[in-house]
Order: structure tokens, then C-alpha cells, then sequence
């Protein structure tokens, strides 16, 4: 849902199902959704039903709860995703009725629910992402974000003058990979950061 380019959201159009998916005339048509979801007189009420036995790739059933989970993730402040599909000014609300019934509370009638949102809001599962953030919030525990943050800008400035000073670089590399090597996290090639012929 964060694909932020064109081959990087193909790719995540053949991984993952959504609700609507697009025909070649270019008509919204059910995919996860048993048909096309009701829609309230006032156009603010969207209310989906779940096809039965859909399953995500490790054979775990798609819920009404991982529907309404990825747009509560859509809605939030804090939204990832790519911009297009973050649904803070326009959804008030995603909630799994029951096993079969997922509503959307829209702020103000939204045509492009139907065309884009629906399309374009790929089902992620709820258990997956929640033990991936456990497993990096467990990994970054004791970090002080603005202790990172001010080395970010510290990279950033030493990095943008119009003469970098080779030692502060290599410095400020060093600070960097020990945080990463605290994460637990591979440490990339340093090779993946230089732009001359020498490295």
C-alpha cells in the first residue's frame, strides 16, 4: 500500500487481492467483495460483503477484520501509504460488522471510492503486520527517537555542504551502523552509498 512507483505497485497488484478490482473498460468489479457493495442513499454509508474461503498466501482466511484493519491504517494521521490512498480527509470510519460485513463511513460523498479506494487498497493481513511492528518495536526498544533524529539532520548537513568532510562522513557512518548493528538489522554494503568509480 506504500508503493510509491509505478513496477513497485504492478508488483504488489499481482501478490495481494482487493476489494474492487478494475475490468478492461475500466469498471469497478467485485474481487474480495461478494458483488458491489450497497451504498446508502446519502453515499456515505459503503457497506461490503466478504467473499467466503478467500485465503492470503500462507492459507490464513481474509477477514472482515483485516479489511476493516488496512482502512483504519488508511485513515490514520499516520498513514504509509501512497498518498492517493490515504483516507484521512474522506473516511470517517472501517468497521467488520460481523464475519461477513465490513462498513465504510465516508465524511462527505466520495466518488472516487468506487474507482480508486476500493481498487486500490490492497487486503493485508491484520496478525501479520501487528507481529512485524512487535518484532521492530522490540528491536528498537531503549532508542530515543530524538537523539535520531537530530543524527539524522547531522548526516543530512554534513552530507549536503558544498565541501563534505571525508572524516565526519566516515564518523557519522560509524554512529549510524552501530545503531543499525543494535537493531539486529543487516548492515547494507557501503558500497550501496558511493557514487564515484573508487568507492
Amino acid at each position: 500500500n506504500a508503493a510509491s512507483d509505478v513496477p513497485t505497485a504492478r508488483i504488489t497488484a499481482i501478490i495481494y487481492d482487493y476489494m474492487y478490482v478494475l475490468d478492461d473498460t475500466l469498471t469497478p468489479q467485485p474481487e474480495l467483495a461478494a458483488d458491489l457493495c450497497e451504498v446508502s442513499e446519502d453515499e456515505l454509508t459503503w457497506t461490503c460483503t466478504l467473499v467466503e474461503g478467500a485465503t492470503f498466501h500462507n492459507g490464513d482466511p481474509i477477514t472482515t477484520d483485516d479489511v476493516a484493519y488496512v482502512f483504519q491504517l488508511a485513515i490514520s494521521e499516520s498513514c504509509t501509504y501512497n498518498p492517493s490512498i490515504c483516507m484521512g480527509p474522506f473516511m470517517e470510519s472501517a468497521t467488520a460488522v460481523d464475519e461477513s460485513t465490513v462498513e465504510f463511513v465516508m465524511i462527505e460523498p466520495y466518488a472516487p471510492m468506487a474507482t480508486v479506494v476500493l481498487p486500490g487498497i490492497a487486503i493485508e493481513s491484520q496478525a501479520v503486520i501487528e507481529a512485524a511492528y512487535e518484532e521492530f518495536a522490540g528491536a528498537s526498544e531503549g532508542l530515543d527517537p530524538a537523539a535520531l533524529e537530530a543524527q539524522a539532520a547531522e548526516i543530512d548537513e554534513v552530507s549536503g555542504a558544498d565541501e563534505p568532510d571525508p572524516a565526519a562522513c566516515e564518523g557519522l557512518i560509524a554512529a549510524a551502523e552501530e545503531v543499525i548493528t543494535g537493531l539486529n538489522a543487516p548492515l547494507p554494503d557501503r558500497g550501496t552509498f558511493t557514487t564515484d568509480e573508487e568507492g
